[in-house]
C-alpha cells in the first residue's frame, strides 16, 4: 500500500498486490483495507523516538534503530510480560562495542 508518489511507480511490477490510495484526490482509504495508516503511524513512531530518545542517528546504525522501532511497533497491543519475554527470545548474545564499530 503507498500512496501517489511518483517514486512509487512502477512498484506493481514487483509486487502483483500494490495498491495506491490518492491523497491528491481526498482518498485515504479504498474499501477498509486499502490504506496507508499503519505504515504512517510506524513513521511516526520512529521519528518519535529519534528526536525524543535518540536526538541523532548515524546512517551506519540506521537499520538497527528500524529493527528496535519495527519490534515496538508490531508489539504495541501486546502487555509488557509478553513484550519483554519476545524481546529476551531474540537476543543472540552479548553484543559488543567493537562489533559496532568495526566497517
Amino acid at each position: 500500500m503507498t500512496d501517489e508518489w511518483t517514486a512509487y511507480n512502477g512498484l506493481n511490477n514487483e509486487f502483483s498486490k500494490h495498491e495506491v490510495v490518492n491523497h491528491g484526490r481526498k482518498e485515504y482509504v479504498r474499501g477498509g483495507s486499502i490504506h496507508v495508516n499503519n505504515i504512517e503511524n510506524f513513521w511516526s513512531l520512529l521519528k518519535r523516538g529519534i528526536l525524543g530518545i535518540y536526538h541523532h542517528v548515524s546512517p551506519e546504525h540506521l537499520s538497527r534503530y528500524c529493527d528496535e522501532f519495527q519490534f515496538r511497533y508490531n508489539s504495541r497491543k501486546d502487555e509488557d510480560k509478553e513484550r519483554f519475554t519476545a524481546m529476551l527470545e531474540r537476543c543472540e548474545g552479548r553484543l559488543m562495542y567493537k562489533t559496532l564499530i568495526i566497517k
